[in-house]
């Protein structure tokens, strides 16, 4: 989760400074916060989703080893998708 953090906040940095010719601000105001606040709902949406996948999957009979396969990939999807939100909602002027 950390790694894929990093890496998509690399390439949206790259990204948005020569589009934009200016670098983020440091100071975080209520819009700011209500952005980051639906990116951790959205990723916990995809989470939970993830978590009920596994318990699925588990269900059926599969190695528990494909169980916690699922819950590693839900993770990572959940991060990308907590870093997308908010870049879409930043993009689109929010």
């Amino acid at each position: 989760s950390i790694v894929v953090t990093i890496i998509v906040t690399i390439v949206f940095t790259i990204h948005y400074r020569p589009t934009a010719r200016e670098s983020e601000p440091s100071i975080t105001d209520e819009r700011d916060r209500l952005i980051e606040l639906i990116g951790h709902r959205n990723a916990l949406y995809v989470f939970s989703i993830g978590v009920v996948l596994a318990m699925a999957v588990l269900a059926f009979g599969t190695p528990i080893s494909a169980m916690f396969i699922t819950l590693i990939y839900a993770g990572l999807l959940s991060s990308v998708v907590d870093e997308l939100t908010r870049f879409m909602l930043y993009r689109r002027g929010f």
